[in-house]
């Protein structure tokens, strides 16, 4: 799992519906067992959750992706499922499958029997896994719909809004301390009306913006700190839509 470059915050993560994150950590615990589906844009936090999930239940989060599922040899890659299920130890680990629009597609859509077995072999051990397991997809669109069934949890991460974005500025940009007992500083009207045009930003692009001024050992004004985030925005497909005019 990358390691976190930012501070990791429930309150930046912006996940649609009613079953909210601070929900399922509290439920967790008490829980036997629990199978999500996170889906939503790179760097929205599905990964990171998945981790503090670990974190509360003080348990290993154990990571995988179809890189460690397929292979060319006929038959094995469904063992490999198999396996990944029978060794994880559902009492001191959480199962985490990254990536899964890559291994776990719509059984209608793909003419490859090996693919439509993997499938089918999710399938069976998720329903009997004792464990929490989680998963995560960009392209939620494109798995199996009885995969989507299986989830107990179905959380969709989107980007940040408009007032996450303001305070996750306010944290990395201006060094504002979120529960510190000062208020949050208030954004001037240039920089907040820049801010506001940044509406596919997600915690992913602040931790890349960070990772590069640290690494380059710079001290950014505001200001340069908001041309980092600009070009991560444009930088995204669709991304210089909102900045179009602005010099």
């Amino acid at each position: 799992v990358p390691r976190r470059a930012t501070r990791f915050d429930l309150h930046y993560l912006n996940i649609e519906g009613n079953a909210s994150p601070e929900r399922i950590l509290a439920t967790l615990p008490s829980a036997h067992r629990a199978t999500m589906l996170f889906t939503g844009p790179p760097g929205t936090g599905k990964t990171q959750l998945a981790a503090e999930i670990a974190d509360v239940l003080n348990r290993e989060l154990v990571y995988r992706t179809a890189a460690d599922i397929n292979s060319m040899w006929y038959g094995e890659s469904e063992q490999n499922v198999a396996r990944m299920f029978r060794d994880c130890d559902p009492d001191t680990q959480v199962l985490f499958v990254d990536e899964a629009e890559s291994l776990l597609g719509s059984r209608d859509a793909t003419g490859h029997r090996a693919d439509r077995a993997v499938t089918g072999e999710f399938l069976r051990r998720i329903e009997a896994f004792e464990g929490v397991f989680v998963c995560a997809t960009n392209h939620a669109t494109s798995l199996d719909a009885a995969l989507m069934r299986r989830f107990l949890f179905r959380l969709n991460f989107r980007a940040l809004d408009a007032k996450q974005r303001c305070a996750m500025f306010c944290e990395t940009a201006l060094g504002w301390i979120p529960g510190g007992g000062i208020e949050m500083p208030a954004l001037g009207v240039l920089e907040g009306s820049r801010l506001a045009k940044l509406d596919m930003l997600t915690p992913g692009d602040f931790a890349n913006a960070a990772k590069r001024v640290r690494a380059l050992g710079m001290a950014l004004t505001p200001t340069q700190w908001l041309e980092e985030l600009e070009a991560e925005h444009a930088a995204k497909p669709g991304g210089t839509r909102s900045t179009l005019g602005f010099v």
